[in-house]
C-alpha cells in the first residue's frame, strides 16, 4: 500500500514538473518570439523610416520578412512599427504587398488563409490582398455575376453577423477590384458584370471597379497602367464622365469613390466640396467619403494643426445633414485606425459649438 502510495506520489510529482517546466518553456517561446518580432521592427524601422521612398522601403522589406516567415508574423512586426512611426498606422497597402506574398507561397491554400486573417486590420487589406494574390497566381481565375455570389457566400458560410454580412460585402469589394484587370480596363464591360450580382451587393461590387479605376494598384500589376501612376486634373475630368454615364446603384457608387479621389488630389475639403457638386443628387455620398478619405489622410500627418478640419461646415443650415456629416467621420476615420482616435478629438473640437457634446457622445458609441 505504502508503496504503491510512493509510486503514485512520484507520478504526480513527474506530471506536475512536466507541466511546471512546459509552461515556463511556453513563457520562454513566447518572449522570445516577441523579441524577435521587436527587433525586426526595430531594423525595418531603422532602415525605412527616413527615406524618401519609405513606402517603397517598407514593401520591400516585409515581402522579405513574409517570404522567410509568414503573414501573421509580418503583421505582429507592422503593429511593433506603427508604435515607432505613426505615419504606418494607414497600413492597407502595405498588407497588400504582405497578403500577396503569403498566398504566392502557398496558393492552394487561399482560402483557409481568409477565414483566418483579422478582416479588419489594416482597413481590410490583408482580406483584401488574399484575392489579389490568387488573381496573380491563378491563370484560370475567372470572375462572372455567379461566381461572386457562390465564392463569397462560401467564404462567409462559416460566420455569424454581423460578421458574414463583412465578409460578404469585402469579398465582393475586393472581387471587384480584380475584376476590372479582368476586363483589361473597360470600366463598362466591368459594371456590367456587377450588375448580376445579387441584391444590395452589387453596390461593392461596382464600388470595387471604380475605386481600381482610380487607384490603378492592380492595373498597373498586369501591365495595364503606367508604373507610378500619379491623378492628374485630365484623370478626373474622364472619371466624372464615367460616373455621369451610370444611373441608380451604380452611379451612386462611381461618385462616391470620386470622393476620395478629389481627396487624394486636393488637400482641403472647399475644393473637394465645390468638385462633389458635379455629383447632382449623389453630391453629399461624394463629399463624405471625399473627407472621411481627407480625414485618414490628416490623421496620418504630422501637420494635421494647419489644416482646416471643419469638414461638416458646408451643412449649417440643416442639422440633420450636419450630425450625419459627423457620425460619418468619425466611423470613416476609426474604422481606417482606432490610433486615429486623438485627431478625432481635435475633430470635435472644431465643430460647431451646438454639436461639440454630439460629436464627442458619438466618439463614445463607437469605442464601445
Amino acid at each position: 500500500m505504502l508503496r504503491k502510495l510512493l509510486r503514485n506520489n512520484k507520478t504526480l510529482g513527474l506530471i506536475l514538473g512536466i507541466l511546471i517546466i512546459a509552461t515556463f518553456l511556453g513563457i520562454f517561446l513566447e518572449n522570445t518570439l516577441t523579441s524577435s518580432k521587436e527587433k525586426f521592427a526595430s531594423k525595418i524601422f531603422k532602415q525605412c523610416s527616413l527615406r524618401q521612398d519609405k513606402e517603397t522601403c517598407y514593401k520591400d522589406q516585409f515581402k522579405v520578412l513574409t517570404k522567410d516567415k509568414d503573414l501573421f508574423f509580418s503583421a505582429s512586426v507592422v503593429k511593433d512599427i506603427q508604435k515607432l512611426d505613426p505615419q504606418l498606422r494607414y497600413c492597407h497597402n502595405l498588407a497588400h504587398v504582405i497578403s500577396i506574398e503569403e498566398v504566392s507561397k502557398n496558393s492552394s491554400d487561399w482560402i483557409n488563409l481568409l477565414s483566418k486573417v483579422d478582416i479588419d486590420a489594416c482597413s481590410r487589406g490583408y482580406f483584401h490582398g488574399i484575392f489579389e494574390g490568387h488573381s496573380r497566381v491563378d491563370g484560370n481565375f475567372t470572375i462572372t455575376s455567379q461566381s461572386i455570389d457562390d465564392l463569397c457566400s462560401q467564404i462567409s458560410s462559416n460566420k455569424i453577423e454581423p460578421d458574414k454580412s463583412a465578409y460578404l460585402r469585402n469579398c465582393v469589394h475586393a472581387l471587384g477590384h480584380i475584376l476590372l484587370v479582368q476586363e483589361t480596363a473597360d470600366v463598362k464591360k466591368a459594371a456590367q458584370v456587377c450588375d448580376g450580382v445579387s441584391g444590395n451587393l452589387k453596390k461593392y461590387c461596382y464600388i470595387g471597379v471604380f475605386m481600381e479605376n482610380y487607384q490603378k494598384t492592380n492595373l498597373e500589376a498586369h501591365g495595364l497602367s503606367p508604373s507610378g501612376y500619379k491623378i492628374t486634373a485630365e484623370d478626373l475630368t474622364k472619371n466624372e464622365e464615367i460616373c455621369a454615364n451610370f444611373s441608380g446603384v451604380a452611379a451612386s457608387a462611381c461618385w462616391q469613390t470620386m470622393g476620395e479621389m478629389y481627396s487624394h488630389f486636393y488637400s482641403d475639403s472647399q475644393s473637394i466640396y465645390n468638385s462633389c457638386i458635379k455629383a447632382s443628387t449623389n453630391k453629399d455620398t461624394c463629399y463624405l467619403n471625399g473627407v472621411g478619405s481627407l480625414s485618414t489622410s490628416l490623421a496620418n500627418s504630422i501637420n494635421t494643426k494647419e489644416s482646416d478640419i471643419n469638414f461638416c461646415q458646408y451643412y449649417k443650415d440643416s442639422e440633420a445633414k450636419y450630425k450625419e456629416c459627423i457620425n460619418f467621420i468619425i466611423s470613416y476615420t476609426l474604422s481606417t485606425s482606432e490610433d486615429f482616435l486623438n485627431f478625432i478629438k481635435y475633430f470635435c473640437l472644431e465643430v460647431d459649438p451646438e454639436y461639440k457634446d454630439f460629436c464627442k457622445e458619438k466618439i463614445n458609441l463607437f469605442k464601445t
